[in-house]
């Protein structure tokens, strides 16, 4: 896959120095609410690039674990994280040392019921494989955003997301992309930023 990329023009950026997770404000936070990170790896510029290069190249969303913020995501897994769908600490998440940016969102007109279902839904989910094939009409392997647009859906919202149809290295396939959840329309930030990142 990452050979694929590269003939593309798909590479990793240079090293970034660890991301400090105090930068990202929580206090306003909720379970449900969707956390962005923006990565140097070639994966997550591979994301960005398959995105038309959104502020963010991966997401997950919020759950209220017993000892503080956890956050369930859909990872091809590399050295930093496990693949599929896994729950892990909010530290975990944005402390890998490629993480330059985050930020949280909310799903613009939700409830706090509905965010709630959306992250019971999500737990649903959880152990299924990365979909390395971003097939959105099989969810037994799920990428990032299909796994939260899934999970909205079970709480009647994203109704009007829609896949874009991309030329990839797979082929021509149907991606929920990055700059298409992060519509303003969508999604509202929730974090205290406006500028679309928190930095280290």
């Amino acid at each position: 896959t990452l050979a694929a990329l590269a003939a593309l023009g798909v590479s990793a950026l240079p090293a970034a120095p660890g991301f400090d997770v105090r930068s990202v404000h929580l206090d306003n936070a909720e379970e449900g609410d969707w956390v962005f990170r923006r990565t140097t790896s070639a994966a997550g510029a591979a994301a960005r690039w398959m995105s038309s290069f959104p502020p963010y190249s991966h997401v997950g969303m919020l759950i209220a674990g017993p000892d503080g913020w956890q956050v369930i995501h859909a990872s091809p897994g590399d050295e930093h994280e496990a693949a599929g769908v896994t729950l892990v600490s909010l530290e975990a998440f944005l402390q890998r040392p490629d993480v330059n940016a985050a930020g949280v969102f909310r799903v613009r007109g939700s409830t706090a019921a509905q965010r709630r279902t959306m992250a019971a839904a999500a737990h649903t989910m959880l152990g299924r494989p990365f979909d390395h094939l971003y097939a959105l009409d099989d969810d037994s392997a799920l990428y990032c955003t299909e796994l939260l647009w899934l999970a909205a859906r079970q709480a009647a919202l994203l109704d009007g997301l829609s896949a874009r149809e991309l030329a990839t290295p797979f082929g021509r396939v149907a991606v929920l992309t990055l700059d298409a959840v992060l519509s303003p329309e969508l999604l509202e930030r929730v974090d205290g930023h406006a500028d679309g990142t928190a930095k280290r």
